[in-house]
């Protein structure tokens, strides 16, 4: 009989997180950060590529960019530098003020995205579903913000032994020439020009892997195996069907102990996997925006 059935086994929050295990996985945290600082800042790509002026037709890398809204590319902004204070365009425009290449998911709306909100996710199921919910959401904080630091120290190391320029390499060495031009006429490069070159032109050259893709599946990742391990327990527990030790352990447990039918923990799967839905579209936006190729995008989200 059902009663008589051993209860599944699971310690989630049974073992308490000391404050040298804090330190432990702060100091863990901290080597991945300063290996991408160290990377990031230190290296230059390995694989040098051609600047503008060899490279003037190659298609695979004259897609534009995006100022202010409106798509440049590299023709548009040659025109700015034949004439900085006489040409009216749109991307001429954008130069002067001193705009930069923008993205359909901006950097810090995607941490926000593949980081923060999964975090409150998981802070939200494990309230629901664990006794000892703090210590669970510790774990899962640790977790993802661990396996965010190794990310970006593998990403930022492939991207600078790769130096793949990017679909709109020639936009951006454009777009720093164009620059250049508006902070001799004047305009308000006049200060950081030089450093926004080298900034541009090595982010021109860190075209594979994706780091947004990555960033993005590995937080959704996570986010997606939590509910797939979490949402019977929650749903078990607050139908009052089980006690919190008792509740299934897994979308697989509840369907062999009958807790409900197969087609409702299918559909309780099904939601597990919303998430991906997420990480496919801000990694679309990458080829949208002519960041990244389809090679670059597959890459980092593996």
């Amino acid at each position: 009989m059902e009663e008589d059935r051993p209860a599944p086994s699971d310690d989630l929050g049974s073992t308490k997180i000391s404050a040298w295990q804090l330190l432990g996985s702060m100091t863990r945290i901290s080597c991945f950060l300063v290996v991408f600082s160290i990377v990031h800042y230190g290296m230059v790509p390995l694989v040098t590529v051609p600047m503008l002026s060899s490279t003037p037709n190659d298609p695979a890398l004259a897609f534009p960019i995006t100022l202010d809204g409106v798509r440049c590319s590299a023709a548009d902004l040659q025109l700015c530098v034949a004439a900085t204070n006489n040409n009216d365009s749109s991307c001429c425009k954008s130069v002067a003020k001193a705009s930069t290449p923008s993205a359909s998911v901006p950097t810090i709306q995607l941490f926000v995205l593949s980081t923060l909100l999964p975090l409150v996710i998981i802070g939200g199921v494990s309230a629901a579903s664990t006794p000892s919910c703090m210590t669970s959401f510790l774990r899962d904080a640790e977790g993802i913000i661990l396996s965010l630091a190794l990310l970006l120290a593998t990403v930022e190391l492939a991207k600078k032994a790769a130096g793949r320029p990017r679909p709109c390499y020639l936009a951006l060495s454009a777009y720093c020439d164009a620059m250049d031009a508006s902070a001799a006429a004047g305009s308000q490069w006049q200060q950081n020009a030089a450093a926004e070159r080298l900034s541009t032109m090595d982010d021109a050259r860190a075209s594979f892997p994706s780091g947004h893709a990555g960033i993005a599946f590995q937080g959704m990742t996570y986010l997606s195996l939590r509910l797939v391990k979490e949402t019977p327990r929650v749903w078990a527990a607050l139908s009052g069907q089980f006690a919190f030790d008792t509740a299934p352990s897994s979308v697989v447990d509840a369907v062999s102990r009958g807790c409900a039918g197969r087609t409702a923990w299918l559909l309780w799967f099904l939601i597990c996997l919303v998430p991906y839905s997420l990480s496919c579209y801000i990694s679309g936006t990458r080829l949208i925006d002519f960041w990244h190729n389809y090679a670059d995008v597959v890459t980092g989200a593996l």
